[in-house]
């Protein structure tokens, strides 16, 4: 964080942001200058010649920059304006659902329940409109602790993961222009309920 703000208010990087310790931000397509080697964007060589300056360690290869990149497991591409899984994710995602679904016995220990829902409900992120094929799941695993114990597969959540797998791969992710709040004027239909513990009810 440090970094960053010394980056923003004392050397004048414009857009520069830190997540976790990764650092990223944008720049004009052509503003760009020679640096070790390779023509790189001004605005990050600004901050690896502060890293230098300062001996902070960090590796060539690994200062990407471009209009579609990987960040944190996910394509971000500026010009489609859309954020999606990449197609390693993808399949590793689905191995890990097929391997659930054909564990023996159909009783996955809450471990391994807790592993496949940890991965699936990460890809939310660029999912939003599949949380409820989560939601079988996490009720078979709610009120259950000890985890070597094994949960049988219901039929329920055999017909969710079997969707979940076929929309992770027809899926385009979220697009930022489409990341808006829709007007009740564009809806096709708009329904209202009270909050629940326990589910909605719409009559």
């Amino acid at each position: 964080g440090l970094l960053c703000w010394f980056g923003v208010v004392k050397l004048g990087i414009a857009g520069l942001h830190v997540y976790m310790d990764d650092f990223y931000g944008w720049d004009f397509k052509r503003n760009l200058v020679f640096y070790h080697g390779q023509m790189c964007p001004h605005r990050q060589v600004q901050l690896l010649v502060f890293w230098e300056s300062i001996r902070c360690p960090f590796e060539d290869e690994k200062q990407l920059d471009g209009a579609r990149l990987k960040i944190i497991g996910f394509w971000v591409d500026a010009i489609k304006g859309s954020i999606s899984l990449t197609s390693e994710s993808i399949q590793a995602l689905v191995s890990d659902i097929n391997t659930f679904l054909s564990t023996p016995n159909h009783k996955p220990a809450l471990s391994v329940w807790q592993h496949l829902t940890g991965s699936l409900n990460w890809s939310l992120n660029v999912l939003p409109w599949a949380h409820p094929g989560l939601t079988e799941m996490y009720w078979k695993m709610s009120g259950k602790s000890h985890q070597h114990a094994g949960i049988p597969i219901n039929g329920e959540v055999y017909r969710d993961l079997t969707w979940f797998t076929n929309m992770l791969q027809t899926a385009i992710g979220v697009r930022f222009v489409d990341a808006q709040t829709w007007d009740d004027s564009e809806a096709d239909f708009v329904g209202w309920t009270d909050a629940s513990n326990s589910g909605l009810a719409f009559v």
